[in-house]
């Protein structure tokens, strides 16, 4: 088995016959996963609020002087 995390674009070529089957499971609390998120095939809550905060403060430390910005960043 292969672990493909959700959304990621995966493609794959096979030179004899193959079957694949894609399997989405909900194993967390509900509160976990987006609202829209049927299937449980889309990043976590958390990590999608965590990837926002790390690009908010990739913006911020854009800003800074340097050296402070090399250190920081």
């Amino acid at each position: 088995a292969v672990f493909i995390p959700a959304l990621w674009f995966h493609a794959v070529s096979m030179d004899a016959f193959s079957v694949a089957v894609n399997v989405f499971w909900r194993g967390l609390g509900p509160e976990e996963y987006q609202l829209s998120d049927v299937y449980g095939n889309k990043d976590l809550v958390a990590a999608t609020r965590a990837l926002e905060f790390a690009h908010r403060a990739r913006t911020v430390l854009k800003h800074l002087p340097e050296p402070y910005r090399s250190f920081y960043s």
